[in-house]
């Protein structure tokens, strides 16, 4: 086992570790943001991270595409 982030913005410290088998550390690096018990509940704020929300949009719906969409414009205040 080695020890893996929590969140990868942060230093691996205590608080910020969790038990990570190296074949699920390595290639997950900067990409996920986990809880306690090792399930991913964010996307990291990353370059890697950014590629998982491009590989995404590239291959959902046009619909969930627009619904995201909508969402931003909403968050960003643009009409």
């Amino acid at each position: 086992m080695q020890a893996g982030h929590i969140n990868p913005s942060k230093p691996l410290e205590l608080g910020n570790i969790i038990p990570q088998c190296q074949v699920c550390n390595r290639p997950d690096r900067d990409r996920w943001i986990y809880d306690k018990t090792g399930r991913v509940i964010e996307i990291a704020d990353s370059d890697d991270g950014k590629r998982v929300v491009e590989k995404y949009f590239k291959r959902v719906s046009k619909s969930t595409r627009e619904y995201f969409l909508d969402f931003l414009k909403r968050l960003l205040g643009i009409k």
